[in-house]
């Protein structure tokens, strides 16, 4: 999406990835982001493991002005219904996973409200 580039989007994946799990797609995630951490990602706070019936995990973290952020990684259905996507973005995820390709997707936002 606009605004962003992979090393963010590596790095966010990163901070809503078990750090050190058994995960193979977490370890490759965080094994990515670590070759180009941007400077400006924001600071983890909270991490919400894997939960299978949202089939998202969840990171809490605070951007470098200090301003609160949600950031969650999941399977792309689930979390293109939490954020507006790229008009083409579901079709590209759908092609993938044609292939046989495991698709995930990537949100930053304000923190959820109970």
């Amino acid at each position: 999406m606009s605004g962003f580039d992979e090393p963010h989007v590596l790095g966010l994946a990163a901070l809503a990835s078990s750090d050190g799990g058994q995960d193979p797609v977490d370890a490759a995630i965080q094994g990515a982001a670590a070759k180009n951490l941007p400077a400006d990602l924001p600071k983890l706070v909270k991490f919400v493991p894997f939960d299978p019936g949202t089939k998202m995990s969840e990171a809490n973290a605070t951007d470098p002005a200090g301003a609160s952020a949600r950031i969650v990684k999941g399977a792309f259905a689930a979390v293109a219904g939490l954020a507006p996507s790229a008009p083409d973005a579901a079709r590209t995820a759908s092609d993938l996973e044609a292939q046989g390709f495991r698709v995930l997707a990537v949100a930053v936002g304000p923190p959820a409200v109970d």
